[in-house]
This record gives structure tokens, C-alpha cells and sequence, in this order.
């Protein structure tokens, strides 16, 4: 039986836990600059943000953060990522949905 297109892609994501991991332990580059534009781009006093394709939330973790007052709102379609996000990277202000956005939701 054929896989979904989404379930390939949430298995892809799922593999790859313990690579973004490494990457917050190990500070990689490319998210570091990530997280530095952000702050350089950013409202000074966010209300809310939305981060989609979270990951395992180190990145929203960071934002809420850096702007304790603004609700942080985190998505990504990895079951896996989410769980690391929910029991590494709790914050109150900071929430993370497990699956697809759309519109209307």
C-alpha cells in the first residue's frame, strides 16, 4: 500500500529528531544566523507569533524568550519533533500544534 504524500513527509521530519537536536546542542550556523535575523528584524514588543515548521521548538523556544510577553504559537506536521518540542522547550506563553495548517483554521 502507498503512503500519503503527508505521511512521507511527517516520517521524513520524524527521522530527523535527532539531527535538530545536534544542531541546538552543537549550535549550528545556519541556525544561529536564523535566530540573529530574527531578533534584528523583529517588532520590539510582539503581541503573537507564529512559527510554522518548528521543529523540535528550540528556535520558538528562543523567541518566547526574547519577547516574554508575546503569545508564542509553534506548528510542525512531525509528530516526533512536536513531542521533543513539548518536553524540552516549555515556556507559558509558548504552545506547539502537531500537523498541517490551513486555511480557515
Amino acid at each position: 500500500m502507498f503512503k500519503s504524500s503527508i505521511e512521507t513527509v511527517k516520517e521524513f521530519y520524524d527521522e530527523r529528531v535527532d539531527g535538530k537536536i545536534a544542531d541546538f546542542t552543537d549550535s549550528n550556523p545556519r541556525i544561529e544566523a536564523a535566530v540573529e535575523t530574527l531578533a534584528k528584524w523583529a517588532p520590539v514588543k510582539p503581541k503573537r507569533i507564529l512559527e510554522i515548521g518548528c521543529g523540535i521548538g528550540a528556535t520558538s523556544w528562543r523567541m518566547a524568550r526574547a519577547w516574554p510577553k508575546a503569545e508564542v504559537i509553534a506548528a510542525d506536521v512531525s509528530p516526533a519533533s512536536i513531542k521533543v518540542a513539548q518536553t524540552c522547550f516549555k515556556l507559558p506563553k509558548l504552545s506547539y500544534h502537531e500537523g498541517l495548517i490551513k486555511e480557515g483554521t
